[in-house]
């Protein structure tokens, strides 16, 4: 199925029997990829399950719910060393 038939035939559709306001199917992707990373799903899987080549593509375009776990990071040792 081609991307324009994919979004006439499934995802428009599926948007309007849910009464959602129109978005695309990939920020749907994006959604899903930030709150993966920033609950805690490692990197590498999250990489995976979206097809990246390498994980470094990942990392590159997702640096911002990375971001969140530096902090969560420092916490956890300090607490280790406190």
């Amino acid at each position: 199925m081609s991307r324009g038939n994919f979004r006439t035939r499934v995802w428009n559709r599926l948007l309007n029997r849910l009464e959602f306001d129109h978005r695309g199917f990939h920020n749907c992707r994006h959604t899903f990829a930030s709150l993966a990373i920033g609950g805690g799903v490692p990197i590498t899987v999250v990489s995976k399950q979206l097809g990246h080549a390498n994980v470094t593509t990942t990392m590159n375009i997702y640096a911002h719910a990375l971001a969140t776990h530096q902090s969560a990071a420092v916490e956890k040792i300090t607490a280790m060393f406190g």
